[in-house]
């Protein structure tokens, strides 16, 4: 996923609906020489509809504050939109939850906004420090101290991860 982002934000676009429903995992064998590699799906082309209308692309649980506030100016957003939405993929996978409560729109747009990110017992109790870390810093509110896709590659948790991938991994 990270490969692919920096591929279309080498480019200059963003994909802006990076979530779990985007994500396909090319093969689930292990021997498969595709084993471990995903493509991103869900690229679209931003219409001057949405922009008129405020419609914000994907699933608003895994977009933005800047997105959700600056969409339909269409100013300041870059690819920390898709960093963010790394973060609550990541968030969802490793917890079965989205970052935020799943009320009406207005209030999950409220609570986006605000950038909070918690991490609720039990669903992370058994969660790593080094993962819950690196969640915080792809959602930081802040975007200008987010991750970008390259820092991710270098954060503990990410090392630590592509060690044990590369342990496992059959050659």
């Amino acid at each position: 996923v990270l490969d692919a982002l920096d591929h279309i934000h080498s480019r200059g676009l963003i994909h802006a609906a990076v979530e779990p429903s985007n994500i396909f995992l090319v093969s689930g064998d292990p021997i498969s020489a595709d084993y471990n590699h995903a493509v991103l799906g869900g690229l679209q082309r931003v219409k001057t509809d949405m922009l008129r209308n405020e419609e914000t692309p994907g699933d608003v649980n895994y977009v933005s504050p800047e997105l959700i506030e600056d969409f339909a100016r269409a100013t300041g957003i870059g690819p920390e939109v898709d960093l963010w939405s790394v973060g609550a993929t990541l968030y969802c996978m490793l917890s079965g939850s989205t970052p935020f409560s799943p009320r009406n729109g207005e209030a999950l747009s409220a609570d986006i906004k605000r950038g909070e990110v918690k991490f609720v017992a039990p669903f992370w109790d058994m969660t790593s420090r080094l993962a819950k870390d690196f969640i915080l810093q792809l959602m930081a509110k802040k975007r200008s101290e987010r991750l970008t896709s390259k820092q991710c590659r270098k954060h503990a948790w990410m090392e630590a991860a592509l060690e044990i991938n590369r342990r496992t991994t059959p050659a």
